[in-house]
C-alpha cells in the first residue's frame, strides 16, 4: 500500500474517529458475586465500585492479582462474567445502551493479539476497516485513513510488513500490540477497553503501546479505559485518572497526580527513588502475606479511608449530577448502525482475506496439500497397478477403503488454521463487526476450490499408478468422490472444533468420530453383519457414501477373471467362462445400487448440516 498522496486528503479522513457525542461513562455502586464452589455461598468480586472516565481521558484500572479489575473491565464493556450482578448501572452520557447499541460505539482489545498471520500490517488494518466504515467510502478513502492511523502508531515503515506466519517472522510483540489497537481503533469506536495491552512486553515496548493510545485518545476525545498489571512510573505517567482495587474494593479513583498525595494524607508516605504503582499495589496487596487476617484486616482499613474521603464523596457527586444531566445518543448511534457494510458485503470482505489467507500461509492449505500427495504416491506404489483377476478383489476393496478413509482422517490438519480463524471470529462477534453467519458462509466458499484441487491432484497420481478403470468416466466420478469425501471432512473438523475450540480437544474428537466412521463404513465389518446399534451409526456415516460410489467405479461392468481351474471365490453366473462380475462383489460386499445424483445429493446434506450445526454453535459463543 504506497504512502504517495495521504497528505493530500484533509481532516475528513479521520472524522470517522473523533468523538463528538460521547461526553462519559460511568459505573455507581457496582456488586458483582459469584458462587463459592467450596462453601456454596455468595462470594463477593465487586463491592459497591464506582467511576467516571471522560472524553479525552485514559484511565488505568490497577490491582493486585484477583483483584476483580478484570471482572470489571468485562462488565464495563458488555462482556460475560460469569457471575450475577447484584446491584449497581454502567450508564453512557446518564443513559442506558443495550448491547447492540453498546457496542455499536465501543470495542475491546483483548490480551492476546489474534492477529491474522499472513497479512500484511496494512491489510490488516484495511480489512477492520472495510468491515466497519462507512458502505460508501472508497477504496482509496480507506487506504488514507489506514495511512494516516498506521503513521500515528509509528507502525508506517511495517506497512507492508507480514504479521508473521509458520516459517516467516513477522513484527515484533510491540508491533503486534500496536497493531492490534489500531486494527480495532480504525472501527471508529468512542469507548476503547484494553486488557492488559503491556503483557509480555519489556519497559521501552510498553512505553510505546501505551504512549501512542494515551496520544490518540486526547487527539479523537475518546474515551480509554484499560486494565494494566504493575506498570513502570514512565507509563503510569501516561494515564490521566488510575483506579485501584484490592479484594473486590475501591481503594482509589481520581486523576494520577493525585494518587501520590492522597496516600501520603491517610498516613502512608511513598519512599522517593520507588515507583508509586509498585509501592502501592504492594501495600494494598493480600496475596503472599504471611499473616492474610492482618492484611485482609488493613484492605479493609483502606477502603474505609477511601469511602470517607473527600475524593469519594467528589466521585459520586460527579456521577450524580451525569445521571441528571443526560444526552441523547440516538443520532449517533442511527447514523453509526447504518453506516456499515450489509451483510452481503462483509460475506465479500472476509472472503478476500481468506483467499490471501489460504495462499499466503502454508499452514491453511500448504502442508495439507504435501500430505495427500504423499498419500497417493503411497498408495499409487503399493497398489500399483492392479490386475482384474479375483486376486487383486481385495486389494480393489481395500485401496478404496485406505483412500477414502485416509482422506477424511486428514483433514485434521485444518485444525490450526481454523482455530487462527476462530479467535478472529469472536473479537469481530464481541466487537460487532461480523457474525457467524458471515464467517462460516466465507469459510466455506473459500475452502471449495482448494479441495477441488486436492482431490484432482491425488486423484491424477494414485488413479494411474494403481491402475483402476481406464476411463475418463471413471477417473472423474473417482474425483468427484474424494472431492465430497475432503468437502464433508472439513466441514466436520469445523463443528467439532466450533464444539471444542482446543488444538488437543479437537484432535480427540476428529480422532474419536473417525475412528467410529472408518470401523462402521461398511468394508471392516460388513453392513448386514452389523448390531442394531453400530448400524444406526452406518446409516449416518458420511465416508460411507463416498467408499460405495467408488467402490461401484471399479466393480461395476469389470470382469473378475477366476483361477486357471475356473474355481470363482465368488458364487459367479459366468463360471463356465471363468468369469466373476464386478455385480457380485459389489452385491457380496452389501454395496447396494444408488443413483450418483442420490449419492452426491446426500453427501451435500450432510455437509451442509454440518455447517448448519456449526453456525448454531458460533451463534451460542460471547
Amino acid at each position: 500500500m504506497s504512502t504517495a498522496g495521504c497528505t493530500l486528503q484533509g481532516s475528513n479522513d479521520e472524522e470517522h474517529l473523533q468523538n463528538t457525542s460521547v461526553q462519559n461513562i460511568t459505573w455507581d455502586n457496582v456488586t458483582v458475586t459469584v458462587r463459592d464452589r467450596r462453601t456454596k455461598e455468595p462470594k463477593v468480586l465487586l463491592d459497591g465500585i464506582n467511576g467516571m472516565v471522560q472524553a479525552g481521558e485514559c484511565c488505568a484500572l490497577m490491582g493486585p492479582s484477583g483483584c476483580g479489575k478484570s471482572t470489571l473491565l468485562s462488565l464495563l464493556s458488555r462482556r460475560p462474567i460469569g457471575a450475577k450482578v447484584e446491584s449497581g448501572q454502567v450508564l453512557v452520557n446518564g443513559t442506558h445502551l443495550s448491547d447492540l447499541d453498546f457496542r455499536s460505539i465501543s470495542c475491546f482489545v483483548e490480551q492476546d493479539d489474534n492477529l491474522t498471520g499472513a497479512l500484511t500490517v496494512s491489510e490488516t488494518v484495511m480489512f477492520s476497516s472495510l468491515l466497519s466504515n462507512k458502505r460508501d467510502a472508497t477504496t482509496q478513502e480507506h487506504k488514507f485513513r489506514c495511512l494516516r492511523l498506521l503513521a500515528s502508531f509509528g507502525l508506517e515503515e511495517q506497512a507492508e510488513q507480514l504479521v508473521g506466519v509458520a516459517f516467516r517472522k513477522g513484527i515484533s510483540g510491540g508491533q503486534k500490540r500496536r497493531l492490534s489497537v489500531a486494527s480495532q481503533l480504525i472501527t471508529g469506536p468512542k469507548i476503547l477497553f484494553l486488557d492488559e495491552p503491556t503483557s509480555g512486553l519489556d519497559s521501552v515496548a510498553s512505553y510505546e503501546v501505551i504512549s501512542y493510545i494515551s496520544t490518540l485518545a486526547r487527539r479523537y476525545n475518546l474515551i480509554v479505559i484499560c486494565a494494566i498489571h504493575q506498570p513502570s512510573a514512565a507509563v503510569l505517567s501516561l494515564f490521566g485518572k488510575v483506579m485501584l482495587m484490592s479484594r473486590g474494593t475501591l481503594q482509589y479513583f481520581g486523576a494520577n497526580n493525585g494518587l501520590v498525595e492522597y496516600y501520603k494524607g491517610i498516613g502512608i508516605q511513598i519512599p522517593q527513588h520507588v515507583n508509586p504503582a509498585e509501592y502501592i499495589l504492594e501495600t494494598i496487596s493480600t496475596n503472599f502475606s504471611n499473616d492474610q487476617a492482618a492484611a485482609i484486616e488493613k484492605v479493609s482499613k483502606l477502603h474505609y479511608e477511601w469511602k470517607s474521603s473527600s475524593h469519594a464523596q467528589q466521585l459520586k457527586t460527579a456521577i450524580s449530577t451525569v445521571s441528571c444531566n443526560k444526552e441523547s445518543l440516538g443520532p449517533a448511534l442511527v447514523a453509526n448502525s447504518s453506516s456499515r457494510p450489509g451483510l452481503a458485503s462483509r460475506i465479500l470482505i472476509l472472503l478476500r482475506q481468506s483467499f490471501i489467507k489460504s495462499y499466503r500461509d502454508f499452514v491453511v492449505y500448504g502442508i495439507r496439500y504435501m500430505m495427500y500427495i504423499c498419500l497417493a504416491i503411497v498408495c499409487g506404489t503399493n497398489w500399483l497397478k492392479l490386475k482384474s483377476t479375483q486376486y487383486y478383489i481385495q486389494l480393489f476393496g481395500s485401496l478404496v477403503y485406505v483412500c477414502t478413509g485416509f482422506m477424511a482422517f486428514m483433514a485434521f490438519a485444518y485444525v490450526p488454521a481454523f482455530l487462527e480463524d476462530y479467535g478472529q471470529f469472536l473479537k469481530a462477534r464481541r466487537n460487532g463487526i461480523y457474525g457467524a453467519t458471515e464467517f462460516i458462509a466465507s469459510n466455506f466458499i473459500v475452502g471449495v476450490p482448494y479441495i477441488f484441487i486436492i482431490a484432482v491432484s491425488n486423484s491424477a497420481i494414485n488413479y494411474w499408478l494403481s491402475g483402476l478403470t481406464p476411463t475418463t468416466e471413471a477417473f472423474f466420478e473417482w474425483t468427484m468422490w474424494q472431492f465430497f469425501n475432503v468437502l464433508a471432512a472439513e466441514s466436520q473438523i469445523v463443528l467439532l472444533t466450533s464444539l471444542g475450540p482446543n488444538f488437543v480437544i479437537a484432535l480427540v474428537l476428529q480422532a474419536i468420530i473417525m475412528l467410529v466412521w472408518l470401523i462402521v463404513g461398511g468394508f471392516i465389518i460388513m453392513p448386514h453383519l452389523m448390531n442394531r446399534f453400530w448400524k444406526f451409526f452406518y446409516y449416518w456415516c458420511f465416508v460411507r457414501f463416498p467408499f460405495e460410489g467408488m467402490l461401484r467405479t471399479q466393480f461395476k461392468g469389470r470382469l473378475f477373471d477366476c483361477d486357471s481351474t475356473c474355481h470363482c471365490m465368488y458364487p459367479s453366473p459366468m463360471q463356465s467362462e471363468c468369469k466373476i462380475p464386478g455385480e457380485i462383489v459389489l452385491q457380496a460386499l452389501g454395496v447396494k445400487d444408488m443413483s450418483m445424483a442420490k449419492g452426491v445429493g446426500i453427501m451435500l446434506a450432510i455437509t451442509l448440516a454440518f455447517r448448519l450445526a456449526s453456525w448454531m454453535i458460533l451463534l451460542t459463543k460471547k
